[in-house]
């Protein structure tokens, strides 16, 4: 990471704040002091009994500062701690924090902390009787629960902690190489090698077995082997080339009768110094870059001690799913044609006894499975709709209702849950049945429904194949959101006939709901736009709600703040909304200019705290721009059959024509601004309206024909599937419907522009490559237009919080307003483009 420029941001930073002088409460004040008065809450954390919590306060210039709570006490505030970001909370009610090269040992019940300096990283162990640090020079020290050093080992290689508080270190003595098992009363040597062991994982949650990665440098093998911990004894061990296969990977879940060992390595890609090949039918073009992922796969029964070898060239991954004599395999590349983000899968069951394998899933995606190794539900890509295959009696089922998301299955395994727009639906697995299990006034007006308490093991998070299972032992806890009126409620499901609201429906918007192990004691942050945050809980015992710490502004204007929520139509007769924010000291009887922000829906962000930042990566805050007097609109923008340039066009425009009634918007002065695919949108409006005296695009497509033939090499592979399937919503390609694309490409009408316009890029930007704002500044100067475009040589997507760039980028967006809404003309950068002609 490089240094940032102290010296040219406190200059910025100055600049800044003497260009904003008219902006703050009271004209004695400097914009620093005012932007001191503001800070939010975030990042709460709950321990396990409900007891303690921690949040992080967000201060314009510092997010350093965690606040520990005792929920329980009527002073609540324990302290604090600074630049400790990493918290583990213990069952017997210890804190251990970690981070700036140092450790905080927390005894909560009697307000007693150690700090520990020269520490990188830190694990409880057991329920917290002991402690393990670990520092940069390759020390571990181990302590007791009052902060006495127990134990230490030097030349530390490395760690891991099981489920249960069980840790294992690796350190090197001399020519030796030792695993260290850490419990609550003793560490211990398990196993030693006179070779260098690379890496070591705990299989299951028994504390059986521990995988332990070994590599023979003179020989040049990568060895995997498999302790059994009670008996010390080796009880599998394989070798392999490891100028193949650089790293070994176990997967073991509950059931260890299918271990899936994966020996993985890469073959770089070709280094011609003149020529590189590609190939119309390649799969894998994510290797041209990272080179081919090469495997040897093989499951080992770890109750029987088998061992069967998987067909490597056919299958590029194995996935273990609990069941004891099958495994999940796909290739990954098989259907691969890039017009989805992640390709689709074919999905076979392995027999390791006889290994054979079977189809039972074709082109799909978003794999979800029981735990129980009994069924495995996927979606459909072609149908749009959900499949259930049953293991145990090799049945596929189809369920043909359409609109249903996130399945997750009971722990017995006898019925899904799905959410659909009709609220939360249950599939009863064995007749079939599927119902809908909220109330009627819930589904009538369409609450979308959410579990919020699934219990979630990644099988494969880059093909999103999961375990999704709730338990029945405990309670049913779901989030209901109001799509139409963005009301949030959750509520506690406990059997059939109690029900209970942790948190009523509210406007409010409710944040990070964190909960206790038994779901009796709920922590959240509740807040909106004109309310600061506010960290709240609810405890289902005592039935009562309470406020354990609010954000305390010295700013009286927050309380002032006018917005509006405003429904109306676009030309289709579709059904929009648009969140309007009112200069702060609204004066009805006069006339402000507006800023018009654009990035597909947004009227669900109305309910937000709006925090003022002159250091926000996007150039863009509501607040501050509030502050100076302007309006601030945020539109909402649904796509159509006409495309996504017009869609956009026709949402904004409509919600201009619905503000006419709005007299106190002065309809010549009106800015418009995005980002990214807002960036777009903006390019777009700006070659088809003109209502706008202004705008301001950032890192936005200028040619989306270029795009959609572009290779992307921040996803590392082509771009096409955005428009088909993806933020564009085409829903076709380019050669089915050419006129669709150029009909909303902004390049073709780039002439057309007939506002300044300041287009701002990082020139490391992949994401949407930064050619795209040099070709639309080359467009705007070949018609001599007024543009300007402001290049960030070293950032990316954004300009970054904090950095000297979001800065520049915060302030001369401010000035560009100010200057064409303003007319505040004594602006130099912006008179040296608008005094003078193009040429």
């Amino acid at each position: 990471m490089k240094a940032i420029n102290i010296k040219a941001l406190s200059i910025i930073f100055s600049l800044f704040i003497n260009s904003l002088w008219s902006a703050t409460p009271k004209p004695s004040d400097s914009l620093s002091k005012w932007l001191q008065k503001f800070y939010t809450v975030g990042n709460i954390e709950l321990s396990e009994n409900g007891k303690w919590a921690t949040f992080k306060k967000w201060h314009a210039q510092n997010n350093d500062t965690i606040m520990v709570l005792d929920i329980h006490a009527k002073n609540s505030t324990l302290g604090f701690l600074i630049k400790q970001p990493f918290i583990e909370f213990t069952p017997n009610n210890h804190l251990l924090s970690t981070g700036n090269n140092k450790a905080v040992w927390w005894d909560l019940i009697n307000n007693h902390r150690w700090e520990i300096e020269k520490v990188s990283k830190a694990f409880t162990i057991g329920s917290g009787d002991r402690f393990c640090t670990i520092s940069r020079e390759e020390k571990a020290v181990i302590y007791d629960k009052k902060g006495t050093v127990v134990k230490s080992f030097d030349g530390v290689k490395g760690w891991v902690k099981q489920k249960e508080g069980i840790g294992y270190i690796i350190h090197k003595v001399e020519e030796k190489w030792n695993i260290e098992q850490l419990t609550s009363t003793q560490s211990k040597t398990v196993f030693s090698s006179k070779y260098e062991i690379k890496n070591i994982e705990v299989l299951g949650n028994t504390n059986k077995f521990l995988a332990i990665t070994i590599l023979d440098k003179m020989a040049n093998k990568i060895i995997l082997q498999i302790l059994n911990i009670p008996s010390g004894k080796i009880v599998y061990s394989k070798e392999n080339d490891f100028k193949k296969f650089s790293y070994v990977k176990v997967k073991a879940l509950d059931n260890l009768s299918t271990v899936v060992i994966d020996f993985q390595g890469t073959i770089p890609p070709e280094n011609s110094p003149w020529l590189d090949i590609w190939y119309g039918n390649d799969r894998d073009m994510e290797s041209k870059q990272y080179g081919e992922q090469i495997h040897d796969y093989s499951v080992w029964n770890a109750n029987t001690g088998a061992e069967f070898q998987i067909d490597n060239q056919k299958f590029s991954d194995v996935i273990a799913f609990n069941n004891s004599n099958e495994v999940m395999v796909f290739n990954a590349v098989e259907e691969n044609d890039y017009i989805l983000h992640r390709p689709l899968l074919n999905i076979y069951l392995y027999n390791v006894s006889d290994r054979s394998y079977k189809l039972i899933f074709q082109r799909v995606s978003n794999i979800v499975t029981d735990g129980l190794g009994k069924y495995i539900i996927a979606f459909d890509f072609d149908k749009r709709n959900w499949l259930l295959y049953d293991c145990q009696k090799r049945i596929l089922k189809e369920i043909k209702k359409t609109d249903l998301q996130n399945p997750v299955f009971s722990a017995d395994g006898n019925f899904i849950l799905l959410e659909s727009s009709l609220g939360l639906m249950k599939y009863e697995i064995k007749n079939e049945n599927l119902r809908n299990v909220m109330k009627e006034n819930e589904y009538k007006y369409k609450y979308k429904t959410t579990v919020v308490n699934p219990e979630v093991v990644d099988l494969n998070n880059h093909f999103d194949i999961v375990i999704r299972k709730i338990n029945l032992k405990t309670p049913l806890l779901v989030k209901l959101w109001g799509v139409k009126n963005n009301k949030t409620s959750y509520r506690l499901y406990k059997d059939k006939d109690e029900d209970i609201d942790i948190i009523p429906f509210t406007k409010d918007r409710i944040k990070e709901l964190k909960f206790d192990k038994k779901l009796e004691k709920f922590l959240f942050i509740k807040e909106n736009y004109n309310i600061p945050p506010q960290v709240e809980t609810y405890n289902t015992i005592t039935k009562k709600n309470k406020i354990w710490y609010k954000v305390k502004l010295s700013d009286k204007s927050t309380s002032l703040l006018k917005q509006e929520v405003f429904t109306y139509k676009n030309t289709l007769g579709k059904e929009l909304k648009s969140v309007l924010y009112y200069p702060v000291n609204y004066d009805s009887t006069k006339k402000y200019p507006m800023i018009v922000h654009i990035y597909q829906i947004q009227s669900h962000t109305s309910n937000r705290y709006q925090m003022p930042k002159i250091d926000d990566p996007l150039g863009f805050n509501i607040r501050l721009l509030q502050q100076k007097g302007y309006f601030v609109l945020l539109p909402d923008i649904v796509h159509d059959n006409r495309g996504t340039g017009w869609s956009a066009l026709d949402g904004v425009h409509s919600a201009l024509d619905f503000l006419k009634q709005c007299k106190s918007i002065d309809k010549d002065r009106i800015g418009l601004t995005g980002h990214s695919h807002g960036g777009y949108e903006t390019n777009f409006i700006a070659t088809h309206s003109n209502r706008f005296a202004a705008y301001i695009s950032g890192a936005g497509h200028s040619d989306i024909v270029r795009a959609y033939f572009s290779y992307s090499y921040k996803f590392n592979i082509p771009f096409y599937w955005q428009f088909e399937n993806q933020q564009y919503e085409m829903f076709k390609p380019f050669a089915e419907d050419k006129m669709l694309y150029l009909n909303n490409n902004p390049i073709m009408n780039v002439e057309k522009v007939n506002a300044p316009i300041l287009l701002w890029t990082g020139q490391k930007d992949e994401t949407v490559h930064w050619g795209h704002t040099i070709e639309f500044y080359i467009g705007l100067k070949r018609n001599k237009k007024k543009v300007i475009a402001l290049l960030y040589k070293e950032k990316e997507h954004d300009v970054g919080i904090g950095t000297v760039e979001s800065f520049d980028l915060n302030k001369r967006s401010m000035e560009w307003w100010d200057y064409f809404l303003k007319d505040k003309k004594d602006i130099d950068w912006i008179n040296q483009e608008m005094n003078k002609d193009a040429f």
